[in-house]
């Protein structure tokens, strides 16, 4: 009884120092914008917490982050100096996509998304238990969720049989989600797409992602096997055209303003997959996202497949 107690009162301390950091603000003038901490948990256990401002960090960013830690452990363990690639120059990944304003392929890709919202916007009314508010806060919270090895394997062989990733696959299936819940034909799912991967830049470490408003219009007479075939084209093309900022193509629409909505992407979603990294054998590491207590958008999910098992974080 003694040990479930103390038990639960560490679990309930690690929540509370979770909290706090989640909810701790960065200083953008003074820095720090990168944070961490250990907390020793028993003798051999350790939590380490690290935060950064997302105008430093993105996923990648963290993937990078936690592989290089694990190659500095294990050089250290063995008494060697850390062997790591060279950083990526963010200053240089800047000052090109700086230049990219005057490039031709530019404004080709400018005009293939302002042309998908020339004709209309669509408004996505998602179905809540509370009325809308007139002004839309931060506060945030998140529900997690995972999908067994089974049927991963069963929806990836699935997207394999028809031509398509098991990004396709998946998005597919949440814009038809969408579909069925809001009732409405048309929505709009925000893809965030990363530069590192796009450039070849995999060293590259900072907020480099652009995040594409990808439409589908969801036609409930269809079977999936039909939708899923009409959308792996359109989501191709939208990545062959990711090379394009979110905020300049809100520059290039006339989107009425209200300050109860998120200007044409209300709701994002993301297929990860993690990047391989060890400390070593004799060392144990789980690692695992902190929960935002603020967030963007109205829904964003993320999904990371590790080991083959799916793990759905649900913000909103």
């Amino acid at each position: 009884f003694t040990n479930g107690l103390i038990k639960l009162k560490v679990e309930n301390e690690i929540i509370k120092i979770k909290k706090q950091v989640a909810e701790e603000p960065f200083n953008l003038e003074k820095g720090p914008l990168f944070r961490g901490q250990i907390i020793q948990l028993k003798n051999q256990e350790y939590l380490a917490i690290f935060s950064a401002h997302h105008i430093i960090c993105d996923g990648n960013s963290w993937w990078l982050l936690i592989s290089d830690l694990g190659k500095i452990y294990s050089a250290l363990k063995q008494g060697l100096d850390p062997q790591l690639e060279p950083a990526d120059s963010f200053s240089e990944y800047a000052i090109l996509e700086g230049e990219k304003n005057n490039d031709p392929q530019q404004k080709e890709t400018e005009e293939f998304w302002v042309k998908q919202f020339t004709q209309s916007v669509p408004v996505l009314d998602l179905p809540t238990d509370k009325p809308r508010p007139s002004l839309r806060t931060f506060n945030s919270a998140r529900e997690d969720f995972i999908l067994s090895p089974q049927l991963y394997r069963k929806l990836k062989q699935f997207g394999i049989k028809h031509g398509c990733t098991f990004m396709t696959t998946m998005l597919a299936g949440f814009e038809v989600f969408l579909n069925r819940i809001t009732g409405q034909e048309d929505v709009i799912t925000g893809v965030p797409s990363s530069i590192q991967a796009f450039s070849g830049k995999y060293n590259l470490l900072g907020h480099c992602v652009n995040l594409l408003p990808i439409r589908a219009f969801v036609s409930p007479e269809q079977t999936f096997t039909e939708y899923l075939h009409m959308r792996k084209g359109a989501i191709l093309d939208a990545y062959d055209h990711q090379d394009f900022t979110f905020g300049r193509l809100l520059q290039k629409l006339t989107i009425k303003r209200d300050q109860s909505r998120i200007p044409l992407v209300p709701i994002t979603f993301f297929v990860g997959h993690n990047t391989d990294f060890s400390f070593g054998e004799e060392l144990e590491t789980e690692v695992y996202s902190n929960p935002l207590s603020f967030n963007n958008f109205e829904i964003s999910i993320y999904s990371t497949v590790i080991n083959e098992k799916v793990i759905l974080e649900c913000q909103y």
